[in-house]
């Protein structure tokens, strides 16, 4: 597949290079898109679905390693499988600065972790100057083998540095509690958010999740007014 192409060029060095989706991509025979490396350049969704499968226990269980560069207009569906790894997320597992616009996670996240799983929405760590706006996660997070994940968050799972989040909604259809412990992200100091919304999984135990500032809870008919 092209994007896999995408991957090994930038694993090869060539890490400034831009993508556009020009229609749905079915890539959940290939996992990740960028294993090794760190993505500087663009990738362009163009509202286009992007489907993936990561599984087999593999370390940083998301697309894209590290992000450096743009992410925007793209939906993720597809499942990833954490196993016992840390760091599962639908874009990224670290952005080092980087921007996700205008993307969607309708994701299913399972974890067999015990105790801090760093999982998260969007971006697992947030590692400085991550700027997300305009995000949507609504999708699942659920244990796996009797597992008790927690440490996490809904769209960031951890911010290192200065975190911008504008505009973003975190409206799980269903998640076990005690996973995600904020909203928008942990280290709440480190993060700046604006306009954004936690819509709450009806009949859902969520064991508490914290509300960063910046957020605000509707019920979804609330949200669609």
């Amino acid at each position: 597949a092209k994007l896999k192409w995408v991957g090994n060029q930038v694993a090869a060095g060539n890490n400034a290079i831009k993508g556009v989706l020009l229609n749905d991509i079915d890539f959940t025979e290939y996992g990740k898109i960028v294993t090794n490396g760190d993505f500087y350049g663009e990738l362009d969704g163009q509202f286009h679905t992007l489907t993936i499968k990561i599984d087999d226990n593999q370390a940083n269980p998301s697309p894209i390693l590290n992000l450096y560069g743009t992410v925007k207009n793209l939906k993720v569906a597809g499942s990833i499988a954490a196993g016992t790894q840390k760091f599962a997320a639908a874009i990224a597992a670290h952005a080092w600065g980087g921007k996700v616009y205008n993307c969607t996670a309708s994701i299913d996240i399972t974890t067999a972790v015990n105790g801090d799983g760093t999982h998260a929405g969007l971006v697992a760590v947030a590692d400085g100057g991550l700027d997300i706006r305009y995000c949507l996660f609504n999708g699942t997070i659920k244990n796996v083998d009797e597992a008790a994940t927690t440490s996490s968050g809904g769209i960031v799972g951890w911010s290192s540095g200065a975190t911008t989040m504008v505009g973003c909604i975190f409206m799980p259809t269903d998640m076990d509690p005690g996973i995600v412990e904020y909203t928008g992200s942990r280290n709440p100091g480190n993060l700046k958010a604006q306009g954004c919304y936690y819509v709450f999984p009806e009949g859902v135990d969520t064991g508490g999740t914290g509300i960063n500032d910046g957020f605000e809870i509707v019920d979804e008919a609330t949200l669609a007014s």
